[in-house]
């Protein structure tokens, strides 16, 4: 009970920050440029952004052909899509983590083995991320803040590396963190370390296609910049829009709702957008995600049935 009264307040919160940005520039100023959407653009960001979980479902299927692992491309679709689907509704993307339940269901594939790929792919994504936001952080901000965040993202990323690889490490998370759930985890650190000793270009070949899926992502914001006739540098779209993804992970709304488009709409003042076009181009994002949310679980919510 305690945890969905929490997840009722974080979506109370994202809605109040979304109420506050619009207060903020102006309801009827803000409804006035979305009256002028143009819709072919919009559809055309939508398409390109159907195209881009094609290719995250080629991540997954890279790390499961590294351990070795058979699976049917379709089937990885319909589990990655809804698997998605019910992340953009839950708490911090956990929602994502059904495709783990999903390929033990549907594939036989262990909980483990299941985790790795999915832990694995978010932070390949991640990483990429990263490397987009630091180049922002270089430019926008201060050499201080710069060095901190790539202190920061360093520190973090060996510290997983470093407790996963160690066996006492391990140990500890299984015996006083994970506790019963620990079984889940069976067969997790074995499975990463034959990735990183013996199958790495595997690796190499999700990071690159991460890129390439982000670059798609970040060009169906373009189209949607184009949709309000508003055209705009695609490298600083790069930029700025990996800073507010990672932004959105901070815990304080539901799924990043409010955090995402009040932040987006700030970084875009500094490179001089007007705050009501930031705020309907961060918005019409947010609905695009929801709106594909909707239609992947029209076509496959009966996964769900057992």
């Amino acid at each position: 009970m305690k945890k969905i009264t929490k997840n009722i307040i974080k979506f109370i919160i994202g809605f109040l920050i979304i109420f506050l940005l619009l207060y903020r520039v102006g309801f009827t100023n803000y409804l006035n440029v979305l009256i002028k959407i143009n819709i072919w653009w919009f559809l055309l960001s939508l398409i390109l952004a159907i195209f881009c979980q094609v290719l995250a479902t080629y991540n997954f299927l890279i790390l499961l052909i590294a351990l070795n692992k058979k699976i049917v491309f379709l089937n990885l679709l319909r589990y990655v899509a809804l698997s998605w689907t019910l992340g953009s509704i839950s708490p911090g993307r956990l929602g994502e983590f059904g495709l783990v339940w999903l390929l033990k269901d549907r594939e036989n594939i262990d909980y483990g083995e299941g985790l790795l790929i999915t832990i694995g792919d978010k932070i390949l994504t991640l990483i990429v991320l990263l490397s987009f936001s630091s180049i922002g952080i270089f430019l926008f901000f201060n050499l201080k803040i710069f060095l901190f965040f790539v202190l920061i993202s360093s520190l973090l990323f060996v510290s997983f590396l470093i407790i996963i690889w160690k066996e006492k490490s391990r140990n500890f998370i299984k015996t006083y963190l994970l506790r019963s759930y620990s079984k889940y985890f069976t067969g997790f650190s074995e499975g990463l370390k034959y990735l990183l000793r013996k199958r790495k270009k595997y690796l190499f070949f999700n990071l690159i296609l991460s890129y390439i899926k982000l670059g798609g992502f970040f060009l169906s914001v373009y189209f949607i910049f184009l949709a309000f006739n508003f055209p705009f540098s695609y490298y600083l779209i790069v930029i700025f829009f990996s800073i507010t993804t990672i932004i959105s992970l901070i815990p304080i709304s539901f799924s990043g709702l409010g955090i995402r488009e009040s932040s987006g709409t700030y970084l875009l003042t500094l490179v001089s957008v007007p705050e009501v076009i930031g705020a309907n181009i961060l918005i019409t994002v947010t609905f695009q995600s929801y709106l594909l949310a909707f239609v992947y679980y029209l076509i496959t919510y009966r996964l769900l049935e057992r």
